[in-house]
Protein backbone atom coordinates (compact mmCIF):
# COMPACT_ATOMS: atom_id res chain seq x y z
CA UNK A 1 0.00 0.00 0.00
CA UNK A 2 1.30 3.46 -0.85
CA UNK A 3 0.77 6.59 1.21
CA UNK A 4 1.75 9.92 -0.36
CA UNK A 5 2.61 12.82 1.93
CA UNK A 6 3.01 16.38 0.78
CA UNK A 7 5.63 18.71 2.35
CA UNK A 8 2.81 20.73 3.92
CA UNK A 9 1.19 17.74 5.67
CA UNK A 10 1.44 18.07 9.44
CA UNK A 11 -0.69 15.15 10.55
CA UNK A 12 -1.72 12.14 8.54
CA UNK A 13 -3.79 9.13 9.56
CA UNK A 14 -5.00 6.26 7.42
CA UNK A 15 -6.58 2.90 8.20
CA UNK A 16 -5.29 -0.12 6.31
CA UNK A 17 -5.98 -3.85 6.37
CA UNK A 18 -2.86 -5.92 6.89
CA UNK A 19 -2.23 -9.66 6.56
CA UNK A 20 -1.64 -11.42 9.86
CA UNK A 21 -0.63 -15.00 10.62
CA UNK A 22 -1.58 -17.27 13.48
CA UNK A 23 -3.40 -20.47 14.35
CA UNK A 24 -7.03 -19.84 15.36
CA UNK A 25 -7.38 -23.49 16.36
CA UNK A 26 -5.27 -22.77 19.46
CA UNK A 27 -7.88 -20.29 20.80
CA UNK A 28 -7.44 -18.78 23.41
CA UNK A 29 -3.75 -19.73 23.53
CA UNK A 30 -2.95 -18.51 20.01
CA UNK A 31 -0.45 -15.81 19.06
CA UNK A 32 -0.96 -13.67 15.96
CA UNK A 33 2.09 -12.13 14.29
CA UNK A 34 2.55 -9.33 11.82
CA UNK A 35 5.74 -7.99 10.25
CA UNK A 36 5.30 -4.42 9.15
CA UNK A 37 7.89 -3.17 6.66
CA UNK A 38 8.26 0.48 5.74
CA UNK A 39 9.90 1.86 2.61
CA UNK A 40 10.39 5.60 2.24
CA UNK A 41 11.07 7.42 -1.03
CA UNK A 42 11.63 11.08 -1.71
CA UNK A 43 10.00 12.14 -4.98
CA UNK A 44 11.98 14.98 -6.59
CA UNK A 45 10.30 17.64 -8.77
CA UNK A 46 11.60 15.90 -11.90
CA UNK A 47 9.82 12.67 -10.84
CA UNK A 48 12.86 10.68 -9.77
CA UNK A 49 12.42 8.57 -6.64
CA UNK A 50 15.23 8.33 -4.12
CA UNK A 51 15.03 5.70 -1.32
CA UNK A 52 15.45 7.12 2.18
CA UNK A 53 16.35 5.63 5.55
CA UNK A 54 14.62 6.42 8.81
CA UNK A 55 17.64 8.50 9.86
CA UNK A 56 17.10 10.81 6.87
CA UNK A 57 13.58 11.75 7.94
CA UNK A 58 12.99 15.08 9.67
CA UNK A 59 13.21 14.82 13.46
CA UNK A 60 9.53 15.71 13.79
CA UNK A 61 8.40 12.68 11.77
CA UNK A 62 7.04 9.90 13.99
CA UNK A 63 5.28 6.61 13.33
CA UNK A 64 2.93 5.09 15.89
CA UNK A 65 1.11 1.76 16.13
CA UNK A 66 -2.19 1.33 17.91
CA UNK A 67 -4.15 -1.88 18.35
CA UNK A 68 -7.93 -1.55 18.21
CA UNK A 69 -8.57 -5.28 18.34
CA UNK A 70 -11.05 -6.35 21.03
CA UNK A 71 -9.94 -9.19 23.33
CA UNK A 72 -6.31 -8.92 22.20
CA UNK A 73 -3.19 -7.52 23.81
CA UNK A 74 -0.43 -6.11 21.61
CA UNK A 75 3.15 -6.62 22.76
CA UNK A 76 5.54 -3.71 22.24
CA UNK A 77 6.83 -3.66 18.64
CA UNK A 78 10.18 -5.37 18.17
CA UNK A 79 12.60 -4.07 15.54
CA UNK A 80 13.66 -6.57 12.89
CA UNK A 81 16.81 -5.98 10.79
CA UNK A 82 15.55 -5.03 7.29
CA UNK A 83 18.13 -7.25 5.60
CA UNK A 84 16.62 -10.26 7.41
CA UNK A 85 13.30 -9.89 5.56
CA UNK A 86 14.50 -8.37 2.28
CA UNK A 87 13.82 -10.33 -0.90
CA UNK A 88 15.61 -10.08 -4.23
CA UNK A 89 12.47 -8.92 -6.06
CA UNK A 90 11.66 -6.07 -3.62
CA UNK A 91 11.38 -2.84 -5.65
CA UNK A 92 12.75 -0.72 -2.79
CA UNK A 93 14.83 -1.50 0.29
CA UNK A 94 13.03 -1.47 3.65
CA UNK A 95 13.80 1.56 5.80
CA UNK A 96 12.44 -0.14 8.93
CA UNK A 97 10.68 -3.39 9.86
CA UNK A 98 8.73 -3.96 13.06
CA UNK A 99 7.39 -7.24 14.42
CA UNK A 100 3.99 -7.06 16.10
CA UNK A 101 2.52 -9.87 18.24
CA UNK A 102 -1.04 -10.12 19.53
CA UNK A 103 -2.23 -12.52 22.26
CA UNK A 104 -5.35 -13.10 24.32
CA UNK A 105 -5.41 -11.79 27.91
CA UNK A 106 -4.15 -14.14 30.63
CA UNK A 107 -7.49 -14.12 32.46
CA UNK A 108 -9.16 -15.77 29.43
CA UNK A 109 -6.51 -18.51 29.33
CA UNK A 110 -6.83 -19.10 33.08
CA UNK A 111 -10.63 -19.15 32.89
CA UNK A 112 -10.46 -21.71 30.08
CA UNK A 113 -8.23 -24.09 32.03
CA UNK A 114 -10.25 -23.72 35.25
CA UNK A 115 -13.64 -24.26 33.59
CA UNK A 116 -12.49 -27.27 31.55
CA UNK A 117 -10.97 -28.89 34.67
CA UNK A 118 -14.06 -28.18 36.80
CA UNK A 119 -16.52 -29.45 34.18
CA UNK A 120 -14.38 -32.59 33.77
CA UNK A 121 -14.37 -33.21 37.54
CA UNK A 122 -18.12 -32.62 37.84
CA UNK A 123 -18.82 -34.92 34.89
CA UNK A 124 -16.67 -37.70 36.36
CA UNK A 125 -18.27 -37.26 39.79
CA UNK A 126 -21.70 -37.60 38.21
CA UNK A 127 -20.52 -40.69 36.33
CA UNK A 128 -19.22 -42.45 39.43
CA UNK A 129 -21.69 -41.29 42.12
CA UNK A 130 -25.08 -41.48 40.38
CA UNK A 131 -27.03 -44.65 40.03
CA UNK A 132 -27.28 -46.29 36.63
CA UNK A 133 -30.93 -45.27 36.32
CA UNK A 134 -30.09 -41.58 37.04
CA UNK A 135 -27.19 -41.67 34.58
CA UNK A 136 -29.27 -43.04 31.72
CA UNK A 137 -31.94 -40.41 32.27
CA UNK A 138 -29.50 -37.54 32.86
CA UNK A 139 -26.67 -38.20 30.39
CA UNK A 140 -28.18 -35.85 27.78
CA UNK A 141 -28.33 -32.99 30.27
CA UNK A 142 -24.80 -33.76 31.39
CA UNK A 143 -23.50 -33.55 27.81
CA UNK A 144 -25.41 -30.33 27.13
CA UNK A 145 -23.97 -28.87 30.35
CA UNK A 146 -20.44 -29.79 29.32
CA UNK A 147 -20.88 -28.33 25.84
CA UNK A 148 -22.55 -25.24 27.34
CA UNK A 149 -19.18 -24.25 28.81
CA UNK A 150 -18.08 -23.57 25.22
CA UNK A 151 -20.52 -20.66 24.87
CA UNK A 152 -18.91 -19.04 27.92
CA UNK A 153 -15.36 -19.50 26.66
CA UNK A 154 -15.96 -18.77 22.95
CA UNK A 155 -18.43 -15.85 22.86
CA UNK A 156 -17.71 -14.98 19.21
CA UNK A 157 -17.59 -17.50 16.37
CA UNK A 158 -14.18 -18.94 15.51
CA UNK A 159 -13.91 -20.27 11.92
CA UNK A 160 -12.24 -23.54 12.89
CA UNK A 161 -12.20 -26.28 15.53
CA UNK A 162 -10.47 -24.87 18.60
CA UNK A 163 -8.52 -26.37 21.48
CA UNK A 164 -11.60 -25.78 23.64
CA UNK A 165 -13.74 -27.85 21.24
CA UNK A 166 -11.24 -30.70 21.40
CA UNK A 167 -10.96 -30.57 25.19
CA UNK A 168 -14.74 -30.56 25.73
CA UNK A 169 -15.25 -33.27 23.09
CA UNK A 170 -12.69 -35.41 24.92
CA UNK A 171 -14.55 -34.92 28.20
CA UNK A 172 -17.83 -35.92 26.54
CA UNK A 173 -16.16 -38.97 24.99
CA UNK A 174 -14.77 -40.02 28.39
CA UNK A 175 -18.20 -39.61 30.00
CA UNK A 176 -19.86 -41.69 27.28
CA UNK A 177 -17.17 -44.39 27.47
CA UNK A 178 -17.51 -44.46 31.27
CA UNK A 179 -21.29 -44.74 30.89
CA UNK A 180 -20.86 -47.64 28.44
CA UNK A 181 -18.50 -49.46 30.85
CA UNK A 182 -20.87 -48.89 33.76
CA UNK A 183 -23.81 -50.14 31.66
CA UNK A 184 -21.94 -53.32 30.70
CA UNK A 185 -20.97 -53.96 34.34
CA UNK A 186 -24.54 -53.24 35.45
CA UNK A 187 -26.01 -55.76 32.99
CA UNK A 188 -23.37 -58.37 33.86
CA UNK A 189 -24.27 -58.01 37.56
CA UNK A 190 -28.00 -58.16 36.78
CA UNK A 191 -27.53 -61.24 34.62
CA UNK A 192 -25.39 -62.89 37.30
CA UNK A 193 -28.05 -62.32 39.95
CA UNK A 194 -30.85 -63.67 37.75
CA UNK A 195 -28.86 -66.83 36.93
CA UNK A 196 -28.32 -67.70 40.61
Amino acid sequence: MTVTLQPTDQLFMQTVQLPIRGQPSLYPFETWQLWLGLTITDVHPDGTRVPMTVDQLPSRATFTFQSLLPDFLMAPPTPIPPQQVAAVHDPLPFAAVQGLAFTRPDYLKDLTVILVVLITVSGLLALFTRSMHELVLGVGGLIIGIWGVRSILVPQPVPTITAIDLALSTVILLILLGLAVRAVLHFIRKRGTTLT
